[in-house]
């Protein structure tokens, strides 16, 4: 039977789901939760996470997925628009727990509650309401069938990027994440008794699907928090006797490239996939200089393809370190005109379109399918990219506004939303720029002069000292990772005809 080994410690399945039953009962006993309710969860990945995500399955409830880095603008926004009958956040989250509008019930070990759980104040007379004969009802083991089991829930939304720069909820199932995650696994020739580590977001399908996998084919998980340093995960690596790992390449820089790992993590360590970015030739060479006896995988994928639709091994291939290899796992890739929807020839550059195991479509009618998918129901990726004689697909840059900051997908308008809120700004504009061959966000600023006339006993505020508040605003405001890395003031954001801010031309003059 799968284990799961967090912080050293290790729970097997049945003991996750005997707890995850009482969670359950936790939730529809004390917040009204039934089949019927929306569970907002914004966590890092722990084992109590594990646990209230199986709660929600027992519960056959609908989870809604954001990540826990989100502004507090996204997090009110989608608290607004599925109205979560609970939601859970970490417990030493204190922005996003500052934002619950209710009481919160602390879920873990006692010694370490790990996940608060608030509801709604308009559901309270639900959970007031709720029967106490919710125990008896839930199965407290895994299933025999993890196929059956997960096609008997409701959809997931996960909120993302994706193919714009405007946050969507993109629709998935359970049973295809599931579907994913195995053939992954079996593709890496995972075996029970290994181990593997995703060291990814728990609140994006490519941190999840890796887990699901694991539990149906009887292969262990590590899992570890997204705000754990990375001296604390190379000491996992080592002491939880990783086979896989998943990360980013950002990531794996840090482990992997700076320095030669033990031999005794050499010798373990069969594969390390790295997707969500993209990655220098010099590192992707030191890594496999530092890593002899593993295989090294380039990925791509999305959330809206259910993450990971290609890979190579460049281990084996190294010529091929400029792609990230063919189609795989359940998925088809072409090349397409974005203007007429056309295939283009081989070699060609054309936007990288996907078939096969792919998303619904968007939660809301304000993301219009058209919009984003072609005439015969292919995902528009919005990365432009070739797809060779071989089927080799190299990525070649995008016609989305999304910034990759290290594999993080960060939506340019989350911050751009947060910056118009303070009282200074009458507009902005958010693009990436790149430092040491990393994109980070940064933000051209209009300020009201008018406003700020007066401030510091002179004519206008110091630009140096604007600057600085605004930075302010921006850390109390968003997470760590969204806060931008330049802030610079402009007399106007460049826009197009309609409105639509020109980034390539805002990203020339910030620069």
């Amino acid at each position: 039977m799968s284990q799961l080994i967090f912080e050293g410690k290790q729970r097997d399945l049945a003991d996750l789901f005997e707890r995850g039953r009482a969670v359950a009962t936790t939730l529809a006993q004390e917040h009204g939760v039934t089949a019927d309710s929306n569970v907002l969860v914004t966590l890092e990945f722990s084992d109590t996470a594990i646990e209230a995500l199986i709660a929600v399955w027992l519960l056959k409830a609908r989870c809604v997925m954001l990540p826990p880095s989100c502004s507090s603008t996204l997090f009110g926004s989608v608290l607004e628009t599925f109205s979560p009958q609970a939601i859970c956040v970490d417990s030493h989250n204190e922005r996003l727990r500052e934002l619950l509008p209710g009481e919160a019930t602390l879920l873990g070990d006692n010694a370490d509650k790990q996940v608060a759980v608030a509801r709604t104040t308009s559901h309270a007379t639900d959970a007031a309401n709720a029967s106490d004969d919710t125990a008896g009802e839930l199965p407290g083991t895994p299933p025999d069938d993890w196929h059956a089991f997960l096609n008997d829930q409701p959809e997931v939304i996960f909120f993302t990027s994706g193919s714009t720069s405007q946050a969507k909820g993109v629709v998935l199932e359970w049973e295809k994440i599931l579907k994913k995650g195995e053939a992954v696994v079996t593709h890496y020739q995972l075996v029970p008794g290994q181990r593997v580590m995703p060291i990814l977001p728990y609140s994006h399908v490519y941190g999840l699907y890796p887990v699901l996998g694991a539990f149906s084919l009887g292969i262990d998980t590590i899992v570890c928090r997204e705000t754990i340093a990375p001296g604390e995960i190379a000491q996992s690596i080592t002491r939880d006797e990783a086979n896989v790992v998943i990360c980013p390449p950002l990531t794996a820089q840090f482990l992997f490239g700076r320095h030669a790992p033990s031999e005794t993590v050499q010798s373990q360590l069969r594969v390390v996939a790295l997707g969500g970015a993209a990655m220098s030739p010099e590192v992707l060479e030191a890594i496999r200089t530092n890593l002899p006896h593993t295989q090294l995988y380039l990925s791509y994928g999305l959330a809206e393809t259910y993450s990971t639709i290609c890979c190579v091994d460049v281990s084996a291939e190294p010529e091929c370190f400029a792609t990230v290899g063919p189609a795989r796992f359940l998925a088809e890739v072409e090349a397409r005109d974005p203007a007429t929807g056309e295939s283009v020839a081989a070699g060609e550059i054309g936007e990288l379109c996907i078939g096969g195991q792919i998303t619904s479509g968007y939660y809301g009618n304000e993301h219009p399918r058209e919009q984003y998918f072609t005439t015969d129901g292919w995902l528009r990726t919005g990365d432009l990219g070739t797809v060779d004689e071989r089927g080799y697909v190299s990525i070649r840059g995008r016609l989305k506004e999304t910034i990759n900051a290290g594999g993080l997908s960060i939506d340019p308008s989350e911050i751009e939303e947060v910056l118009l809120a303070h009282p200074l700004v009458t507009d902005c504009g958010v693009c990436g720029l790149i430092r040491n061959n990393r994109e980070f966000p940064a933000a051209a600023v209009v300020i009201d002069t008018a406003a700020t006339a007066g401030q510091n006993n002179s004519e206008s505020a110091d630009e140096a000292e604007l600057v600085k508040q605004l930075f302010a605003h921006c850390r109390e405001q968003l997470s760590s990772k969204l806060v931008p890395g330049k802030i610079a003031l402009v007399d106007a954001i460049p826009r197009g005809a309609l409105g639509k801010i020109e980034r390539a031309t805002l990203k020339k003059r910030i620069e």
